[in-house]
């Protein structure tokens, strides 16, 4: 799929700059999203994300990023309380690589998140 679109962008370089700039970012796009999908830890990561969704959507609240830090708090938190700290280390990768697919900041990064991993005597590495 990465050829053909290559190939598109090339044909349009030239006539359409606007639109191979376009048809670029796609390519790229579809690159990194192929990436998340690529391994059974990146499947691990893609399962996390979908449960974070439907507590996003149970909440009334958007379920594509960015997520704002203190509602990936709220949902850490919450599940916190139900499952060991080594899973929820798992649930706050899954958020991670989500925004860094999408190029997008990274909510675990807050202080607040990396607080809650401290508290639960799982150090959070703000840096991955």
């Amino acid at each position: 799929m990465r050829s053909e679109f290559a190939e598109l962008t090339e044909a349009y370089r030239e006539c359409d700059p606007a639109l191979a700039a376009k048809l670029a970012d796609i390519s790229n796009r579809v690159a990194r999203l192929q990436g998340l999908t690529a391994n059974p830890t990146t499947s691990s990561y893609r399962n996390q994300v979908h449960m974070f969704q439907r507590w996003l959507r149970e909440y009334g609240l958007p379920d594509e990023p960015p997520v704002a830090s203190e509602k990936v708090l709220e949902y850490l938190r919450e599940r916190s309380k139900t499952i060991a700290a080594v899973t929820l280390r798992k649930d706050a990768m899954g958020i991670r690589r989500w925004h860094q697919v999408e190029d997008l900041v990274d909510p675990t990064d807050d202080e607040s998140v990396v607080a809650l991993f401290v508290e639960l005597g799982q150090p959070w590495s703000m840096s991955g």
